[in-house]
């Protein structure tokens, strides 16, 4: 939300200067720092995905059609229109929450058993 918000900002204040400002909002890409290792139709591989959005620098695309603001793939495109048209902003704030919530458990875990597989080395 920041980042739309402060595009739009940054976005209106330098068109008279003929500078354009573009947040590409996007989801999940599979890649070492995601640890996402298969692609699914939500998550792209980042050879097609950097494609897409290559493809559509400048052109407003996406779902959500908020000003300098795109979402050029189009399964993150789709996510975009459902997260904006459907439930209330808290729901998707607390899903969100909980993703991360549960990303931080299982890292956790993680730690734990490489600490104890270290220790019993």
């Amino acid at each position: 939300a920041f980042m739309n918000t402060w595009s739009q900002a940054l976005g209106a204040e330098l068109k008279s200067k003929g500078i354009l400002v573009e947040n590409v909002n996007t989801y999940f890409v599979v890649s070492a720092m995601s640890k996402v290792r298969k692609p699914s139709f939500l998550i792209p591989l980042p050879r097609p995905y950097v494609k897409s959005v290559l493809n559509k620098i400048g052109l407003p695309c996406g779902a959500s059609w908020v000003p300098y603001n795109s979402c050029p793939y189009p399964s993150h495109a789709l996510a975009n229109w459902i997260v904006a048209n459907t439930f209330s902003w808290s729901f998707w704030v607390n899903q969100g929450l909980a993703q991360q919530e549960n990303i931080r458990k299982r890292a956790l875990r993680k730690r734990e058993r490489e600490a104890a597989a270290a220790k019993s080395q």
